[in-house]
């Protein structure tokens, strides 16, 4: 650090270096007088204050460890154990230090960071799943277009909840689209995942750029990707922003430390506040195209997949047939339709949240018109362009058995298939719409009678 941070840095108060013996009683400690609320220093001169206050910290930690016989873990890291003990044997807090260092941090243009931090926005990163996707250089109506399996929402223009709130609402998988400057805001509040991932690399082609941000709370996943010209450039979880894959991995590095997510030189110094700061970094790249309240909850052009057909044709293999909606989340439908309860008890076992919070998110198709269809004939329905990894039925076997084997079918490999018992549905769902795992992993996994149960 150079001399000018040195000295502004000598300014905050912080305990004396006091190594002290495991279960010693603290002793007083004067603190040195508090940095003057005048103090002037530039926002990466405070990131670099707290990023050292930090660096020391854990230095006079491991100090005190390393005398008193206290071994870290295997990975180098301080345990949070130590860290109760270090401060009662010793009363040095950071707590303190950083309190103070935050009263020098410089005011700043507010950003998507600063407008998600408020407590009326909460409930936005708390939603079970969402996906935002900034697009550069198209306009609302163009972008929409280019996702041909969506069509406009009747009604115009509206805020989210007009739009369900009306008498006809729109069914599935819901999709919003504002332009903020020169860039085009999409907002998928139901749903994230490679959903997100399809939309931005249909936007970016043509040398257009993309920014998608997605998130599944219930599964604790986040996500942030970088596209352009059809090319994924930049990917990372912002909990692992060290870990980073694409095609140029490390162009959005400088963007990255200024918003705090870089470095993590320090295993202990875990990326605050992560997904504030991705939306942040988001806002950087796009300029300022804020997603803040007052877009999400303003007006946007929305559209929604198509509809199913109403009536089932009267010849199943009528070529001309019409295909399953388009959706970009994974699809279940039903075909047997001999038993409501049993349906309804489908449904609440694998929308319901477990014991561990896990729930399936794929998109249900009860519709009369695939009624007693079979796997064949659903099959042909699937839209040659689909982007789902596998679809599921939930067929007379599903229905008639108490485990509800729910039959599923890889979209993406030979066409395989399987049946998942519905309790253990989330776990497919899940790892193969995030591409965690692969589909013949679960195959592997099947017991003698064709079923998997879990791992």
């Amino acid at each position: 650090m150079h001399d000018a941070l040195s000295r502004k840095l000598e300014y905050l108060p912080k305990t004396a270096a006091r190594v002290m013996p495991v279960g010693a009683q603290p002793t007083e400690c004067p603190t040195p007088p508090l940095p003057s609320r005048d103090m002037n220093v530039s926002e990466k001169e405070w990131r670099e204050l707290r990023r050292a206050a930090i660096r020391d910290y854990h230095g006079r930690i491991r100090a005190w460890a390393e005398q008193n016989g206290l071994p870290l873990n295997s990975r180098g890291r301080i345990p949070t154990a130590f860290h109760e003990k270090y401060l009662q044997a010793t009363d040095d807090d950071i707590t303190d230090i950083l309190a103070e260092i935050g009263r020098l941090r410089p005011p700043r243009t507010p950003t998507a960071y600063d407008y998600l931090t408020g407590p009326e926005w909460q409930h936005f990163l708390g939603a079970a799943s969402f996906s935002l996707v900034w697009v550069h250089g198209i306009d609302t109506s163009e972008c929409l277009r280019k996702l041909t399996w969506l069509h406009p929402v009747p009604g115009g223009p509206a805020p989210l909840g007009d739009v369900m709130s009306r008498a006809e609402p729109p069914s599935g998988d819901i999709t919003g689209a504002v332009e903020i400057g020169e860039w085009t805001l999409l907002y998928m509040p139901n749903y994230g995942g490679s959903a997100a991932a399809s939309v931005a690399e249909r936007l970016s082609g043509d040398d257009h750029q993309a920014v998608a941000y997605w998130q599944i709370a219930a599964i604790g996943r986040v996500r942030f990707l970088y596209w352009r010209g059809g090319e994924l450039l930049t990917e990372f979880d912002p909990m692992f922003p060290n870990d980073r894959q694409g095609s140029q991995p490390h162009l959005l590095v400088p963007q990255m430390t200024d918003t705090g997510l870089l470095p993590v030189d320090d295993p202990d110094d875990w990326p605050r506040d992560h997904a504030l700061k991705a939306l942040d970094l988001a806002d950087r790249i796009t300029g300022g195209a804020h997603a803040g309240p007052e877009v999400i909850g303003g007006t946007f052009l929305w559209a929604a997949p198509r509809q199913a057909p109403t009536e089932r044709p009267r010849d199943s293999r009528n070529p001309t047939m019409k295909t399953l909606p388009q959706s970009l989340a994974a699809q279940l439908v039903r075909t047997d339709f001999s038993d409501d309860r049993a349906w309804a008890a489908v449904r609440a076992t694998i929308e319901t949240p477990n014991e561990d919070g896990f729930r399936a998110y794929a998109g249900v198709i009860d519709d009369l018109a695939y009624r007693d269809l079979t796997t064949e004939e659903v099959l042909g329905l699937v839209p040659p362009d689909s982007r789902n990894p596998f679809l599921a039925i939930v067929d007379r076997a599903t229905i008639e058995s108490p485990e509800m084997p729910i039959l599923v079918i890889d979209l993406r490999g030979e066409r395989g298939e399987i049946r998942v018992i519905a309790t253990e549905f989330w776990g497919i769902e899940n790892n193969l719409s995030l591409a965690n795992m692969d589909f013949h992993e679960f195959a592997d996994a099947v017991d003698p009678d064709g079923v998997f149960r879990g791992f």
